[in-house]
Parts: structure tokens; sequence; C-alpha cells
């Protein structure tokens, strides 16, 4: 049987969660978190599988941050995801291509992904409405962001 995602026009918009928690909390917070950063429904099968790759560095709270408020998200849209941070451990500049790659090769060495998101650590979203599915044409997620005043 598919999941069925029922969302109430009411919870459209989402308070961001901004309290930085350890990740032993995050741990005992998100209890159906598999290791590795996994959920799937139970149940149902999802209609996606999400890879959701985070290039990193040097961005700790951030990273807990995002992890607190896109877990949720992602089971309320009952999707069978993974979220894969990649960290560069290598000094120089920040290469987030290199990461985006190295990421997407280690999600798909993981599982069957159907599509793969590339999220930035530093952006929440604020909306119900932005399904982390796989539609048939790729897309830009964050087109508008608070500090551009949403433009």
């Amino acid at each position: 049987m598919a999941c069925i995602v029922h969302m109430n026009i009411s919870e459209e918009n989402i308070t961001a969660q901004m309290e930085v928690l350890s990740f032993e909390e995050l741990a005992k917070r998100h209890t159906e978190i598999s290791h590795g950063g996994r959920f799937k429904p139970l149940g149902c099968i999802a209609r996606h599988r999400v890879a959701i790759i985070v290039p990193y560095r040097d961005r700790e709270s951030y990273q807990k941050i995002l992890l607190n408020n896109l877990h949720p998200m992602l089971r309320r849209q009952q999707l069978d995801y993974g979220i894969f941070v990649v960290e560069q451990a290598m000094p120089g500049t920040f290469n987030k291509a290199m990461m985006m790659n190295i990421g997407y090769t280690e999600a798909l060495k993981e599982f069957d992904f159907q599509c793969v998101i590339f999220h930035d650590v530093d952006l929440l979203p604020e909306n119900n409405k932005n399904l982390y599915t796989c539609p048939e044409i790729p897309r830009h997620m964050a087109v508008a962001i608070d500090r551009r005043k949403y433009k």
C-alpha cells in the first residue's frame, strides 16, 4: 500500500526550531531515524526514495539546526529518505561541487534512491509545501529565501 500524505492547509508554514542541540539530544528526539540518517515509513510503501546531500565544513551548529528541522518535515511527507552530510576535511577553499559529487556517489552505493536533492546546510524549509519528492523535471527548491527578502 502506498503512503498517503494528508496535510492540513492551516499547517502550511513551519516555525523553524533554532535551538542548537547536541547530536545525542538529536538522536533522542528523532528515535525513528535509523543509523546513518535513514528513515522509511512503517505500514506503507513510500512513493519516493530520496537522498539528501548536504555539503558541509565548519558549521556544526547549522548542521544540527538543519537536521532538527528537516527530519520532522521529511517524516510528515512519508518519504523513504537518507540524509548524507558530506564534510570537507582537507584545508583550502571549500569545494562544494566536489562534496556534492562525493555525496551523490556514496549515497547511491548505500541504497537505490530515485532522486537526489542537494541541500545547503544554512537553508531551512519554511513551508510544508516544499515537497522533497522526485519530479520528472529538476527544480530549484530555494527560489526565494529570507536573506534576500524572498525575491
